[in-house]
């Protein structure tokens, strides 16, 4: 049955990648609680592996104003993508899987379930796919970004650290340069190792 053709359809479209999928489906959940019609965007293989893994995923498969799709990531099938940096995985989406994304917005012929079409795009910040392809298509897109406020206030605050020359701490060790630091708390002790690396804004 068509549904009337000003009816909200939120698409949504979260970075392939653990932390940014669940917090995008509570998203989801709490606009479809509103009274929204939701298509949620998985690559196929974060797809499988929700089918294999969450009992969300059935739970709100079955709601009839929600739906999930997916596209291709654009990786060889029999890539464990254990070795794929979050770097070569935003690049083979964005390069590879444009088009059927671009399908799902604006698709060429009738909606197969007869849903309207897409009013607005929930856009993943990490994932400039999500919104370059609806500002291509003319969807407007709300940008959500899946990290915590503790992690947004010390991603925003890094620059001042290091103007401040707080970061990479001072007089200890050089860029690329090792570290080991002891830290006592009471009467226990931890080490930390690592290194430090160059960060540039």
């Amino acid at each position: 049955m068509a549904e009337e053709a000003g009816e909200p359809h939120v698409l949504i479209f979260p970075f392939p990648a653990q932390g940014h999928v669940p917090t995008m489906l509570k998203l989801a959940e709490l606009f479809l609680l509103s009274g929204l019609r939701i298509t949620f965007i998985n690559t196929e293989r974060i797809h499988s592996r929700l089918l294999r893994n969450s009992p969300a995923l059935a739970r709100l498969a079955g709601l009839p104003r929600f739906r999930f799709r997916t596209i291709p990531d654009g990786l060889p099938e029999d890539d464990r993508r254990a070795s794929v940096t979050l770097q070569e995985l935003e690049e083979s989406i964005r390069t590879r899987s444009r088009e059927p994304y671009r399908d799902l917005l604006a698709p060429a012929g009738r909606d197969p379930d007869e849903w309207p079409s897409v009013t607005c795009v929930v856009a993943d910040g990490s994932l400039p796919l999500s919104w370059e392809v609806a500002g291509e298509v003319g969807i407007p897109v709300i940008f959500f970004r899946t990290s915590s406020a503790c992690a947004f206030w010390a991603y925003y605050r890094n620059p001042d650290l290091i103007k401040g020359g707080e970061i990479p701490f001072p007089g200890l060790y050089a860029y690329g340069q090792s570290f080991r630091l002891k830290v006592r708390k009471g009467r226990k002790t931890a080490f930390l190792k690592g290194s430090f690396f160059e960060v540039k804004y």
